[in-house]
């Protein structure tokens, strides 16, 4: 603690609901000072650490959510680009059908009906291919916005990757989820947080000891009992003076000038250094205070759990949806690649021989 005459002090504290505290007081002119109490210092220290594991989690969060927005543009961009480079294709093929119909309608071998769908469907799919095109630069933007990158220019389309492996099983996954997934470990950080100023508002019920010391040098003047002309010794012959001229009167503190001057011989003692210790005790009388922070602390934990558990289950509910969509698009992905892909390009190449040659089972809304 501060003392007076004793300059600035500096402190170091760790205080919560009165933990810790110490105070040193730096040696001066008059001398040193310290006291320290002590008041569940373990607990606010496991707090303190449970308050850091939160922002590191909260940092793993994220970037865990910066990924995902990678990831989100970078598909979405890579979507288009897949969409864009077969909307090409169509439109290539549509350009050679209706060549073909345009060459039948002139010979007289095909109605103008089908020259003119034809002519309709071609001009719905240069409007979509125009659409993509037109969208490219947004998603272009999106994705160079989350990889931090300068949105001067469009980005080149993503180039085929490899297809990923499957995800683990859904009971693994939920598994992990709830044990290495960072928010929720933000939530066990704060747990533990408000469970350690649960038992730091319990140990404010103890009493609170504090021990303190103090070292005073005593640096004050010595005078010269030789030196006649000392500056108190002037200050009583005047006065002396004054009383034998009858300037004037006698008094009590004249009197305590001339014992001091000629009789008192005490200020010849040496210097004296003094050292002192104290000890104080703080005594818990605001019970229901104590109570009601000790209750407090708990409330916010279990809310804390309440939240976690809320969290994990909608983490939990996403990840299975998720895990269905997977699923569901794999499956469609076999089917297509594996059965009605080769089944269609055989199936339109015999309807496009048919139809260029005119036979009557290939019609223009079969091959369409």
């Amino acid at each position: 603690h501060h003392h007076a005459g004793c300059g600035s002090n500096h402190a170091c504290s760790a205080t919560g609901h009165g933990q810790c505290h110490v105070s040193i007081r730096p040696c001066s002119t008059s001398g040193c000072g310290f006291s320290a109490s002590a008041h569940g210092i373990t607990s606010s220290s496991k707090a303190a650490a449970a308050e850091a594991d939160y922002w590191l989690e909260h940092l793993y969060a994220q970037r865990n959510f910066v990924f995902s927005e990678v990831k989100k543009a970078y598909f979405e961009y890579a979507f288009l680009g897949g969409r864009t480079k077969t909307m090409e294709g169509q439109i290539g093929i549509m350009e050679v059908v209706l060549d073909i119909a345009k060459n039948k309608y002139e010979s007289g071998f095909g109605p103008q009906t089908e020259l003119v769908r034809i002519d309709i469907e071609l001009s719905k799919m240069r409007d979509m291919f125009a659409e993509m095109k037109q969208m490219r630069p947004a998603l272009s933007a999106a994705l160079a916005r989350a990889i931090g990158r300068a949105q001067t220019e469009e980005m080149p389309w993503p180039q085929t990757s490899d297809f990923p492996t499957d995800p683990p099983a859904m009971d693994d996954l939920a598994k992990r989820l709830r044990e290495q997934n960072p928010s929720l470990k933000m939530f066990d950080a704060e747990i533990l947080a408000r469970e350690k100023e649960a038992d730091v508002a319990r140990k404010a019920n103890r009493p609170e000891i504090t021990i303190g010391a103090d070292y005073t040098v005593d640096r004050q003047p010595r005078r010269d009992p030789r030196d006649p002309f000392a500056p108190g010794r002037l200050q009583t012959y005047k006065e002396l003076a004054d009383i034998a001229a009858g300037k004037a009167t006698p008094d009590l503190g004249t009197a305590i000038d001339a014992w001091d001057t000629f009789g008192y011989k005490d200020w010849l003692r040496p210097q004296v250094n003094e050292l002192s210790v104290s000890v104080g005790v703080t005594l818990p009388i605001w019970r229901k205070k104590v109570k009601a922070g000790i209750a407090e602390k708990e409330h916010e934990a279990q809310a804390q759990a309440f939240h976690k558990e809320d969290e994990a289950q909608g983490m939990e509910s996403m990840a299975r949806m998720a895990r269905f969509q997977w699923d569901d698009g794999t499956r469609r992905l076999a089917l297509y690649h594996d059965e009605l892909v080769p089944k269609e390009e055989a199936a339109l190449q015999s309807l496009n021989e048919g139809y260029v040659t005119g036979s009557p089972d290939a019609s223009f809304p079969m091959l369409l």
